[in-house]
């Protein structure tokens, strides 16, 4: 396996909010697997991807958060200023 995807929130539709008890498989599997790419797929905004991090997420879909900022790179920016001093 290369990659393993964790849904961060209910599948379905985008927006939601990041269900922070998904965490727990991404430490689970962390654990287990360290090497492995670990994406989060919902809920990754500013004020979460540190905790998706911190948790063992090391690749990131922040689609709807993405679509709301005032521009795609603008809303990149963010992310990466959120969570410059974990990478």
């Amino acid at each position: 396996m290369d990659l393993a995807l964790i849904m961060t929130v209910n599948p379905g539709w985008g927006g939601q909010r990041l269900i922070d008890s998904c965490l727990n498989k991404v430490r689970r599997l962390r654990e287990h697997a360290p090497a492995l790419d670990i994406q989060a797929d919902g809920g990754i905004d500013p004020t979460t991807i540190g905790r998706a991090w911190d948790a063992g997420v090391n690749v990131f879909v922040a689609g709807s958060y993405l679509m709301k900022a005032n521009s795609i790179g603008q809303g990149i920016e963010d992310l990466r200023s959120a969570c410059s001093s974990k990478f």
